[in-house]
This record gives structure tokens, sequence and C-alpha cells, in this order.
């Protein structure tokens, strides 16, 4: 299940569902040598963050195996935010987290996941949150009967 969860957390810094967020500066303050004043709008982007080389190591490749290690301890504040942060951070984070390594873990058990030989190119489209444009074709291949009948180790 670790591995699982690696790769919900490479996937969450590659393609963060909130790419784009806001805040309301209170007051005066400079960052990196940019001056903002109180009432001023912020926007911050976790896609940026997340694929910055100076955090993350070849960011443009998907690599579950460099979440190990504790590596996310590693980082500094606000290197990883798929989920927001601070005392805006999604509430439901810890859930959703817990739900997408079962669901997957559930689903990769029985089924080879992958793209349609005939896929097109992935695309990230910015909207509401970031998802990728015109979907994704998939396809399943069924596990041997073994790997989840009865007395196997199922879940």
């Amino acid at each position: 299940m670790i591995y699982t969860q690696n790769i919900i957390h490479e996937t969450l810094r590659f393609y963060p569902p909130l790419y784009i967020l806001s805040r309301d500066v209170t007051e005066d303050v400079t960052i990196g040598g940019y001056r903002f004043k109180k009432g001023d709008m912020i926007l911050i982007s976790s896609y940026v963050m997340q694929h910055n080389p100076e955090y993350f190591d070849q960011p443009e490749s998907f690599i579950p195996e460099r979440i190990e290690n504790n590596f996310m301890k590693s980082l500094p504040a606000f290197a990883y935010f798929p989920f927001g942060g601070g005392p805006r951070v999604c509430i439901g984070k810890h859930f959703a987290m817990m739900e997408a390594v079962f669901v997957l873990a559930c689903i990769a058990k029985r089924y080879r996941i992958k793209l349609a030989p005939d896929h097109h190119e992935v695309t990230p489209l910015p909207s509401l949150t970031l998802r990728p444009k015109n979907g994704l074709r998939m396809v399943l291949e069924e596990r041997a009967a073994e790997a989840f009948e009865p007395g196997a180790s199922n879940f």
C-alpha cells in the first residue's frame, strides 16, 4: 500500500487538481523582491511549484519512487500542496488520500491499466480543476483469477 500511496502523491504532484489558488494579502509584505499591499490578491500555483527543478529532480517525469525515504518531509513548506495549505487546506485531504489509495489498490489488484494504443497526447486542461483535455481512453486487462479468488490475500 505504501507504493500505491506514492503513486497517488506523485499523481497529485504531477497534475494537482487545484493547480492555482488565490489569497488576499492581509498586510503589506515583500516576497521575493515583490511588494504586495494589504487587499491585493495573489495567485499561487501548485502546478508551477510542484514542477520546480529546485525541489523535484526530473520534474517532468512521473517517478513515484521519489516519494520514498521521507522525501515529503524534506521539502520546504508549500513546495508540494495539491490540497492547498495553511488554515484553508482542504478539509477532506486525508479522506481523499485514503479513498484514492484504496480505490487504486482495489482496481490494480484485479486489472492492469494502460492508455489505449491509439491514445491522443495527454494535455492538461486548466478549468475549475486541472484535468486531461479530451479525457483518457484506457484499456483494462484482467489479471489472473487466482489473484482475487477467496482465500487469496485480498483486502
